[in-house]
Order: C-alpha cells, then sequence, then structure tokens
C-alpha cells in the first residue's frame, strides 16, 4: 500500500469533491498524509499501517472505523483514518483546487469566464472542512 486512501475511496468516503483528475488526488493524499496524519500517528505506526493495512485486522479497523471499548469498557466509534483523511484531501482540493493563476491574480474559473475569489472565502472553507 502505498497510500492509505485511494482516489476512488476519497470520492465515496468524504465531501463531494466534483471532477479532480486522480493525479491531483494523490497529490492531495500525500499533502494531507505527510502534513496531518504522519505527525498525528508517528513514523512508526504510519508506515506500519502502510506496510500491514489491508492485511492487519487491527490496522483495518483503524482505516475503516469501529467501534471498541476502553480500559472502563466504555464503547466508543469512530469513521477511520480513510473518512478522516477524506477530510482533508476534500479541504486540500478546497485550498488549491479550481483556481488558475493567471495575469489578473488567483481566479475561479467558471466556464468561458473566471472570478476573484477572496483568501478569506478560501480560507473559512478549508477551515471549517478541518
Amino acid at each position: 500500500m502505498e497510500h492509505i486512501i485511494t482516489p476512488s475511496e476519497i470520492v465515496s468516503l468524504g465531501r463531494p469533491i466534483g471532477k479532480v483528475d486522480d493525479d491531483k488526488l494523490l497529490a492531495y493524499i500525500t499533502e494531507a498524509e505527510q502534513m496531518n496524519i504522519k505527525p498525528a500517528l508517528g513514523d512508526e505506526l504510519f508506515l506500519n499501517i502502510l506496510k500491514d493495512g489491508e492485511t492487519n485486522d487491527i490496522y483495518k479497523v483503524l482505516l475503516n472505523g469501529g467501534t471498541y471499548k476502553d480500559s472502563s469498557e466504555n464503547l466508543h466509534t469512530f469513521v477511520g483514518l480513510k473518512t478522516t483523511l477524506s477530510y482533508f484531501v476534500y479541504a486540500q482540493n478546497v485550498m488549491t483546487g479550481d483556481f488558475q493563476s493567471t495575469r489578473y491574480g488567483m481566479r475561479l474559473k467558471d466556464g468561458d469566464y473566471s472570478s476573484a475569489i477572496s483568501s478569506k472565502e478560501r480560507s473559512d472553507c478549508y477551515n471549517n472542512a478541518l
């Protein structure tokens, strides 16, 4: 496993992301894994998940979500790393997607025309996704 999640899983697990090329999604996955997931998990656990995530039953639950009991026997549920990562990828797409650098600055492409988007609007959407 090269990444925790595939582009097709990103599209099905997180917020609707629209038609984004797989190459872009793979770049966003890499960025989100390196900036958000790996620092939280630590290098060793992150590498072990990449290596054994498809075969280790504990890692499968961590990746796909499930339930567990804590030391006090309280039941907890969670959505898993794949869904979590899909939201980080969505946020990366918000911050970088659909914008093109032009001689008029960063523009939002909308058909034959383009319009400006404020950094506050972009930042608000990004922060909301995170």
